[in-house]
């Protein structure tokens, strides 16, 4: 993996280390060295539209924008607007 067309990407799996290559993703476990590769349908980098369709289609992707959402909300409205 260490050609410059892949670069360090964000995944899932925090116990991993995540690189991408448009549509290839790669996982690689830093303990044994051992990664797989599956191809996602989106590639999350392509734009904005493709990054949120991208985190919206997992559990924990939807989750990590609806915190966003709400912390964003929480910034310009302030504590109090609950």
């Amino acid at each position: 993996m260490n050609k410059p067309d892949w670069y360090i990407s964000l995944g899932e799996d925090y116990s991993k280390l995540h690189l991408r290559n448009k549509h290839l993703h790669a996982l690689i476990d830093p303990n044994t060295g051992i990664d797989s590769v599956h191809y996602d349908d989106i590639d999350p980098y392509e734009s904005l539209e493709c990054f949120f369709t991208h985190m919206s289609q997992s559990k924990k992707g939807r989750k990590v924008l609806q915190d966003s959402v709400s912390g964003i909300v929480d910034h310009f409205l302030g504590p109090d607007w609950k």
